[in-house]
Formats: structure tokens, sequence, C-alpha cells
């Protein structure tokens, strides 16, 4: 579950495949885990992006634990 309503120690996380964004988690709060689900099918360059959450860059988490992909 994530939690929105907060800001505070916020981050943003995307799943993009050949500059096409497949997943965008919008802001999310660093206690708020989450498993990633994309269809990576024919993507040749895959980018996992953090970003602020809109409150400063100011210990922000963006961690990606153990990704993996298959085909």
């Amino acid at each position: 579950m994530l939690d929105r309503s907060s800001t505070r120690f916020a981050s943003t996380f995307q799943v993009v495949g050949d500059g096409k964004v497949l997943f965008d988690s919008g802001v999310v709060d660093r206690f708020a885990p989450e498993q990633v689900d994309a269809d990576l099918a024919g993507v040749r360059v895959l980018d996992l992006v953090g970003g602020d959450g809109g409150d400063g860059g100011y210990n922000d988490r963006a961690e990606c634990a153990a990704p993996t992909a298959s085909c």
C-alpha cells in the first residue's frame, strides 16, 4: 500500500523502456515499499528512475531492491 498523504522524505519512481514511461509511482513515502510489474516486451533500453518527491532532495531515497527482468 502506498502512503500518498505525506511528502516528507518522499520520492518518485519510474520504469522507462526505450524512452517510454511503463510505470510511474507518483509521490511515495519512504515507508511504503511496492512491488512493480511492467511489460518489458520488446524493450531494448531499460531505465529505473528515482526522483525527488517535490519536498527537496534532503534525505530522499530511491532504491530498487533486487530488480529482476525475465522474458
